[in-house]
């Protein structure tokens, strides 16, 4: 709630206003920017005879990985969605995400993401050559039919390795990404993303997701999709 506050503030507030937006005791809205700020989340900046609080501008979310305690959080927006796909698009060269999506959120992914946005994140995806590797539901080829040309090109040439499952496996509203020891749990439709910074949780998380890759179908999605643009200009 103070995170979203601030993100609602235009710019720099003092405690006290920040408590109002947020609807908490202004004490506990101290503690919490507080705890913000030592998360990178938030910057404390002093304003004449006294100090306010404004976001963080740079790309908070790249600080978790630097954590040295496990943590769990809740951001709201759809900036917080954005900021999730932004960090994955300016990992490593050649590093591995590994991630499942629910067959509800792949088609609400596809509708709530601007185009856009969309489009630019594929091109980084490709530029820094990360890998997605994931199970994804039979739904999911069918929505490759559903999509524009122009989408159809976005996605094409990613690095990603999919592997098919039955639709009933993954009938659920959201997408789960493991990158490194941080597991992030995308809610597209609600604008939402629960963050779960924990090396023992993203090591488990991460072998039970090889463990459904090893009995899945592994599929050709970039071969599906120049089959589907080759139909479409024949």
């Amino acid at each position: 709630m103070v995170l979203a506050a601030l993100r609602r503030c235009k710019k720099s507030n003092s405690v006290t206003h920040i408590a109002v937006e947020a609807d908490l005791p202004r004490t506990t809205t101290g503690f919490i920017l507080n705890e913000l700020a030592a998360r990178g989340l938030a910057v404390r900046i002093k304003i004449k005879n006294h100090y306010e609080w404004q976001l963080a501008p740079t790309n908070a979310l790249s600080s978790l990985f630097s954590a040295k305690q496990a943590f769990a959080r809740t951001l709201l927006g759809t900036e917080s969605v954005e900021e999730v796909t932004r960090t994955i698009a300016t990992l490593s060269q050649g590093e591995r995400v590994y991630v499942v999506q629910g067959n509800v959120s792949a088609e609400k992914a596809h509708n709530k993401l601007s185009r856009e946005f969309l489009h630019a994140y594929h091109t980084q995806l490709k530029e820094r050559q990360v890998i997605l590797e994931g199970v994804v539901g039979q739904h999911v080829l069918k929505l490759l039919r559903k999509m524009t040309t122009d989408d159809l090109r976005s996605h094409k040439d990613r690095l990603v390795i999919a592997h098919v499952v039955p639709d009933h496996y993954v009938d659920f509203d959201c997408d789960l990404y493991v990158v490194r020891d941080t597991v992030f749990v995308v809610h597209y439709d609600g604008q939402r993303t629960h963050t779960i910074s924990d090396p023992a949780f993203g090591v488990a998380l991460r072998l039970l997701i090889t463990y459904i890759l090893s009995t899945a179908e592994r599929i050709d999605l970039n071969k599906l999709i120049v089959e589907e643009l080759q139909k479409r200009s024949s």
